[in-house]
Protein backbone atom coordinates (compact mmCIF):
# COMPACT_ATOMS: atom_id res chain seq x y z
CA UNK A 1 0.00 0.00 0.00
CA UNK A 2 2.73 2.59 0.80
CA UNK A 3 4.46 1.87 -2.54
CA UNK A 4 1.20 2.37 -4.41
CA UNK A 5 0.56 5.64 -2.64
CA UNK A 6 4.10 6.86 -3.33
CA UNK A 7 3.85 5.95 -7.03
CA UNK A 8 0.50 7.74 -7.24
CA UNK A 9 1.96 10.91 -5.72
CA UNK A 10 4.92 10.80 -8.10
CA UNK A 11 2.58 10.40 -11.08
CA UNK A 12 0.46 13.37 -9.98
CA UNK A 13 3.56 15.52 -9.42
CA UNK A 14 4.89 14.67 -12.89
CA UNK A 15 1.55 15.50 -14.53
CA UNK A 16 1.29 18.81 -12.67
CA UNK A 17 4.84 19.72 -13.68
CA UNK A 18 4.18 19.08 -17.35
CA UNK A 19 0.96 21.12 -17.23
CA UNK A 20 2.84 24.02 -15.68
CA UNK A 21 5.47 23.83 -18.43
CA UNK A 22 2.79 24.03 -21.12
CA UNK A 23 1.24 27.08 -19.49
CA UNK A 24 4.66 28.72 -19.27
CA UNK A 25 5.10 28.66 -23.04
CA UNK A 26 7.42 25.67 -23.50
CA UNK A 27 4.90 24.03 -25.83
CA UNK A 28 4.21 27.30 -27.68
CA UNK A 29 7.11 27.98 -30.07
CA UNK A 30 5.33 30.99 -31.62
CA UNK A 31 5.22 32.92 -28.37
CA UNK A 32 8.35 34.90 -29.16
CA UNK A 33 7.70 35.68 -32.84
CA UNK A 34 7.81 39.31 -33.82
CA UNK A 35 4.42 40.99 -33.83
CA UNK A 36 2.99 41.85 -37.27
CA UNK A 37 1.87 45.35 -38.13
CA UNK A 38 -1.60 45.83 -39.59
CA UNK A 39 -1.52 45.18 -43.33
CA UNK A 40 0.64 43.21 -45.78
CA UNK A 41 3.27 40.96 -44.16
CA UNK A 42 6.80 40.70 -45.63
CA UNK A 43 8.28 38.15 -43.18
CA UNK A 44 6.86 35.44 -40.90
CA UNK A 45 5.39 37.02 -37.78
CA UNK A 46 2.53 36.66 -35.27
CA UNK A 47 -0.62 38.63 -36.02
CA UNK A 48 -1.92 39.27 -32.51
CA UNK A 49 -5.37 40.58 -31.64
CA UNK A 50 -5.42 43.97 -29.94
CA UNK A 51 -7.40 43.02 -26.83
CA UNK A 52 -7.63 39.23 -26.67
CA UNK A 53 -4.76 36.72 -26.65
CA UNK A 54 -5.82 35.27 -30.00
CA UNK A 55 -3.15 35.21 -32.69
CA UNK A 56 -2.22 33.50 -35.91
CA UNK A 57 1.17 33.07 -37.59
CA UNK A 58 1.28 34.97 -40.90
CA UNK A 59 3.59 34.12 -43.76
CA UNK A 60 5.00 36.50 -46.37
CA UNK A 61 2.33 37.82 -48.74
CA UNK A 62 -0.55 37.48 -46.27
CA UNK A 63 -2.58 40.32 -44.78
CA UNK A 64 -2.65 40.73 -40.98
CA UNK A 65 -5.90 41.92 -39.43
CA UNK A 66 -4.69 43.01 -36.00
CA UNK A 67 -8.15 43.71 -34.58
CA UNK A 68 -9.13 40.02 -34.94
CA UNK A 69 -5.66 38.48 -34.87
CA UNK A 70 -6.07 36.59 -38.16
CA UNK A 71 -4.16 36.34 -41.45
CA UNK A 72 -5.77 36.20 -44.88
CA UNK A 73 -4.58 36.04 -48.47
Amino acid sequence: MPKTLAMGLIAVAMFAGSAEARIGGVANPHKYLQRCAEGMVKATCACRAEKSHHYQVCGPGQWCHAFQGVCRQ
